[in-house]
């Protein structure tokens, strides 16, 4: 229940961007909500775990969150970019999930972000 294929478009052993495109037929829009469906905030963070065990944070597992903020809905059939900043320190994962627009980096619309506390599995 992921979007396929993630266009990576920069990667660290701290750092990943990933562009995604979000299809609507994704089960999590279906009954969230009829008239306009919306891509609900546990999809979002279940999205940045996934990619974020995947790409940095090999060894740890959720813990908390530690702050979030949705600003704009996700909505159906959208391309978004996904940027994961791994802080190995202090075991903080930060996200940030915008509309993403080639051409217009500046005028980028936010659509949530965020800080997760991992701790190590074991």
């Amino acid at each position: 229940m992921k979007p396929i294929n993630p266009l990576v478009v920069a990667t660290t052993s701290e750092k990943v961007v990933l562009i995604l495109e979000v299809d609507g037929q994704l089960p999590w829009f279906d009954g969230h909500f009829p008239i306009q469906p919306i891509l609900p905030a546990v999809a979002q963070i279940d999205w940045v775990m996934h990619y974020a065990m995947h790409y940095l944070t090999v060894g740890y597992q959720f813990s908390s969150l530690v702050q979030v903020k949705f600003q704009k809905p996700l909505l159906p059939d959208t391309r978004v970019q996904l940027s994961l900043h791994w802080h190995v320190d202090s075991h903080l994962l930060t996200f940030h999930f915008e509309h993403y627009r080639q051409q217009d980096e500046a005028e980028r619309q936010s659509i949530s972000q965020g800080k997760i506390r991992l701790c190590p599995i074991g």
